[in-house]
């Protein structure tokens, strides 16, 4: 039966668990080619990866990845390059932190803020007396509240 992976995968084409895989320049030549010009190799690039050679593992494919990574940063700065910024797939913004390491808190004006109408209402905040009901296209009815309405509240401290 075939060695499975960390995720319990089984490469296609994993015959037996007797062959074991070695990294050869073949193999590290592969999957330079299979990994060029992939910017955040994740997970599901790791199992691609694992899938198109036969008899490697997640982990093995994982480490070799980050080996290349740290020969190219050496080789960069041995040739005084800068490194090419990787571009996140998703921006995190990092929270705004006290001395005491707690998140500061936010104003009320900043909690209020969100999507605006035309006459700069915010929108989807509902109003007591509100029924739930939706209108034709199945979206709920709200009733708009006027931003300087609520900033004026958040001034007067109610």
């Amino acid at each position: 039966m075939p060695k499975a992976n960390k995720r319990g995968e089984i490469a296609e084409g994993a015959e037996s668990a007797d062959k074991t895989f070695k990294w050869s320049a073949e193999n590290d030549h592969k999957l330079l080619i299979l990994a060029l010009n992939r910017i955040n190799i994740g997970p599901k690039d790791y199992n691609e990866f694992v899938t198109a050679m036969p008899g490697s593992t997640y982990n093995g494919v994982r480490f070799r990845i980050a080996k290349f990574r740290t020969e190219q940063m050496k080789l960069y700065e041995e040739l005084g390059w800068a490194m090419p910024a990787a571009k996140s797939a998703t921006p995190v913004p990092s929270p705004i932190k006290k001395k005491n390491g707690a998140p500061e808190k936010r104003d009320a004006s900043e909690m209020m803020e969100g999507p605006e109408d035309k006459e700069g209402a915010i929108l989807g905040k509902k109003e007591e007396g509100n029924d739930g009901a939706a209108d034709e296209n199945g979206t709920a009815k709200t009733r708009p509240r006027k931003i300087a309405k609520v900033k004026k509240e958040v001034a007067e401290g109610k």
